[in-house]
This record gives structure tokens, C-alpha cells and sequence, in this order.
């Protein structure tokens, strides 16, 4: 699944986030040549990744990062509205409602054919996130070079501008359909009929491992039927054995002791 991090429940991302910032690191400045963006500690960072920043991640078996974008509510600002509002020419790039992607990426692993799948599970997850959040619209900008791979992301994608240019190329902002029924065509199309999006509760004590317990998520929510059985009879197995209170003759006994007291 895609993994949503927010404010809230960050602080069980902790390596997962600098991974994160590492591998975008790696893309846009290493990668696209985004020289002005600022990298520190091999990590690129920058003023929208704040406590309002909603990141999807999807995750390899091995916890590394095989995809990401960053969701943000444009109310206070945006990339598109503060540094490039020229690209943008239809509607509003900035205000309640309005949703605003940017730093989309595969890893080095995921960005052919052999991505395609978390890719597509991260096109899903981005509109499950953001419909439950009642966004109105939700925009990006991309390379014109880039625009055509847009036919395979399921989205519903427009252009709301015409085409700039800017130091490492020439842009193109975009907006993508972010109503009920464009994420249900979205699902149709990418035949990722089930749920993408886990979001770890805010209440896990830090260090749980979130990717296994995603990972129990998809079996219980996507899995066929039979895999659903197995799983649940282990869970159900393990549950049968474990005294969560330890020896409860002996806990027992040791409060007749205290009430005796």
C-alpha cells in the first residue's frame, strides 16, 4: 500500500522520511539538475515541506523508497502561486480546496515498466487522499517533455496553461480530476479496484513497524478470499496463545494480596 504521512503520524517515518528526502535528493538535483534546490546532508528540503506537507510514499519489501509525491493545501501559498503564477492560466492556483502535487518521482528502479505497478498505486492513493480531504481541485505543473506519460496514469489530466520556460527547461502546469467519479474511472482503469492509501494511526507508539503492519492491511482489504482465510487464521492463532497480562493466576494472586493489604 501507500504509505500517507502527516504532522500527525511522522514520527514512525522517522529513517523511512530522510530516505525520502534522500532519493528526491538523488532525482531532481542529481538526476534533473535542479541545481537551486537546497540539499543538506545529501537530503533536499524545501519551504513546503512543513507540518501542512502530506506525503505518499510507496515502499519496496526491503523499506526502501520506490515512489513518492508530496500533497499540499494551497490556502497560504504554493509553489505554482508564489514562483511560477504565470502557468496558470485558468482558474485559481491558490485558495481553500485547492490541492497542489508536486515532487512526483519513481526510483531508479521504478521508473520503466518494471514501476508500473506502485506507480499506479500511487496515482490511486493521491485521489483517495485527497477526495477524503473534499479538495476541489488538485494541480501539478511538468516538463512539456513529460506531459504525454500523464495518458498513463489514469488521471483525468488538462492543461490549465500554456507551456514556460524556466532554467532547466520548459514547463506546463495541469490540473487533474479529483471528484469521486475521477477517482473511481481512475480505479477502473488502473484495475486497482480496492483501497492504495494506509495512513498509520497518530496513537502507534514510536518504532512500530508500519511497513509490515500495511503490508497485514493490503492482505486483509486486496487479498483473494483465500488469502484473506490463511491470514486471518494466523492472526486469529497468535491471538489464542498471547495473555496480553502474562500469568493471570499469579496477577490475580498478587491482587488479593494488595486488597488483603
Amino acid at each position: 500500500m501507500i504509505h500517507l504521512i502527516t504532522a500527525e503520524n511522522r514520527h514512525l517515518y522517522g529513517p523511512q522520511i530522510e530516505a525520502m528526502h534522500r532519493a528526491r535528493a538523488e532525482y531532481f538535483v542529481g538526476g534533473r539538475g535542479w541545481t537551486a534546490l537546497r540539499v543538506e546532508n545529501g537530503q533536499e528540503r524545501d519551504a513546503y515541506d512543513d507540518d501542512r506537507a502530506l506525503y505518499l510514499v510507496g515502499f519496496e519489501t526491503s523499506g526502501e523508497v520506490a515512489a513518492s509525491v508530496r500533497l499540499r493545501p494551497s490556502d497560504d501559498g504554493s509553489v505554482l502561486s508564489d514562483i511560477f503564477p504565470h502557468l496558470v492560466a485558468e482558474g485559481e492556483s491558490r485558495g481553500p480546496g485547492i490541492y497542489e502535487m508536486t515532487r512526483y518521482f519513481g526510483s531508479r528502479a521504478r521508473r520503466g515498466a518494471s514501476g508500473f505497478a506502485v506507480r499506479s498505486a500511487l496515482h490511486v492513493a493521491t485521489l483517495e487522499a485527497v477526495v477524503e480531504r473534499g479538495a476541489g481541485r488538485l494541480l501539478g505543473f511538468t516538463d512539456v517533455a513529460a506531459l504525454t506519460l500523464l495518458r498513463y496514469t489514469g488521471w483525468r489530466v488538462r492543461p490549465v496553461g500554456l507551456p514556460a520556460d524556466y532554467e532547466e527547461g520548459t514547463a506546463v502546469a495541469f490540473e487533474v480530476g479529483c471528484a469521486p467519479a475521477d477517482l473511481a474511472e481512475t480505479r477502473a482503469r488502473l484495475q486497482l479496484a480496492g483501497r492504495q492509501l494506509f495512513e498509520a494511526p497518530a496513537w502507534l507508539p514510536e518504532g512500530s513497524d508500519v511497513l509490515a503492519l500495511a503490508d497485514a492491511t493490503n492482505v486483509i482489504l486486496n487479498a483473494p478470499a483465500t488469502g484473506r482465510r490463511k491470514a486471518m487464521t494466523t492472526v486469529r492463532e497468535v491471538e489464542a496463545s498471547w495473555q496480553p497480562q502474562g500469568d493471570l493466576q499469579a496477577l490475580i494472586a498478587r491482587m488479593g494480596e494488595r486488597v488483603a493489604a
